[in-house]
């Protein structure tokens, strides 16, 4: 499934069923799964992308994120070229001023490093597709990388503020309990709306 905006907000939903429609703005891009498979069980994506529907849906995805205000990203593990691409294209060579907001909602468990410490393929893949590195990525406030384990658990995120990216590590599920935060970001409020609420 994937969710790019417009009318496809009809599918905007967390884990547990909440609805998340009348949250968003017509100008947020929604990013989740996009599943192609062929009927033979064969074949691969790219080629596929040149079959309608795929193709139009993808066309879609390049032009709704050219219009985006803000990027909400959920689901998604960086994997797919043609998706990372199109958000490359989007981001690459834009001065923060410039850039729209990059919010990923994502599980961290007990085991997860901050960015500035993970050397794996999707870590490598979301910081080569957003335009930003591992090593900016810290909690609101904070200098030092952060735990992402303590911030789910604090409802905090961690956040590359030089290119306008913010990860969530506490689930979709949990998320709903961050709205507060999440959507003023989104539509352009300091990174201090991220901090936790004891602050």
């Amino acid at each position: 499934m994937m969710g790019i905006g417009g009318a496809l907000f009809e599918e905007v939903r967390f884990a547990g069923g909440a609805d998340l429609r009348h949250v968003f703005e017509p100008r947020h891009a929604i990013f989740g799964e996009m599943r192609i498979q062929d009927a033979s069980g064969g074949g691969f994506k790219l080629d596929q992308l040149l079959v309608e529907p795929f193709h139009s849906l993808h066309a879609a995805l390049v032009r709704h994120v050219y219009e985006a205000d803000a990027i909400l990203i959920g689901g998604y593990g960086f994997a797919d070229v043609h998706v990372n691409r199109a958000l490359h294209n989007r981001l690459a060579g834009l001065a923060a001023k410039d850039r729209p907001p990059v919010m990923i909602l994502d599980y961290a468990c007990d085991k997860t490093d901050p960015m500035a410490f993970r050397g794996d393929l999707r870590a490598h893949e979301l910081c080569r597709t957003l335009s930003t590195d591992g090593h900016f990525f810290s909690e609101s406030g904070h200098a030092s990388p952060p735990v992402p384990s303590k911030l789910a658990a604090d409802g905090a995120f961690e956040v590359a503020a030089p290119h306008r990216v913010a990860l969530w590590h506490a689930g979709f599920e949990n998320a709903v309990s961050r709205l507060d935060g999440i959507l003023p970001w989104l539509a352009g409020a300091d990174d201090a709306v991220l901090m936790p609420r004891t602050h």
